[in-house]
């Protein structure tokens, strides 16, 4: 399976399809799509395991289940809080300083926004990865996309971290 062809099927089937999910159930359960050299997709639905309150045991079994089936590409879709942070809050900060805040809850935070988030990560010609994190929310009873400010980006561009990027690292 080629990058150009991962790429299409998910800006143009599988985030549409995701997206339509949340905004006609209100909600959308986490999945992992896995693709083998062949291009071969397999879906798992994984509620149980993100029921798992150590969620860095959860990313461990996932990275280790990728290794196991020799994905060459995955697609993680969940939904997620996000809250934008500046470079300058960041700047001065040791790494503990830093990882306590990313492990804190922002789920309350007046400034965070509920997301349908899906990470992909393709590892075979180049390696590659990146977030399309579609923001959302209940308006009188009713889904509403933000698509003025779904972000859809490289990691190499943005710098991502998190225990959801990079699990084939």
């Amino acid at each position: 399976m080629k990058l150009e062809a991962f790429e299409y099927n998910l800006r143009q089937k599988i985030v549409p399809f995701a997206q339509s999910i949340i905004m006609n159930n209100g909600t959308h359960i986490p999945m992992l799509l896995t693709y083998d050299k062949d291009g071969k997709e397999s879906g798992s639905e994984l509620s149980n395991l993100f029921s798992v309150k150590d969620k860095n045991v959860l990313y461990s079994v996932l990275k280790q289940y990728l290794k196991d089936t020799e994905s060459i590409a995955y697609v993680l879709i969940n939904e997620a809080y996000m809250k934008k942070v500046s470079r300058e809050e960041y700047e001065g900060m040791s790494q503990e300083q830093i990882d306590m805040m990313e492990n804190m809850g922002i789920s309350n935070d007046s400034q965070s926004i509920e997301t349908l988030c899906i990470t992909w990560q393709y590892k075979n010609e180049v390696t590659t990865g990146g977030i399309v994190s579609s923001p959302y929310s209940k308006e009188n009873g009713c889904i509403v996309i933000d698509y003025a400010n779904i972000i859809d980006s490289y990691d190499n561009e943005t710098e991502a971290r998190g225990r959801s990027v990079n699990l084939f690292d």
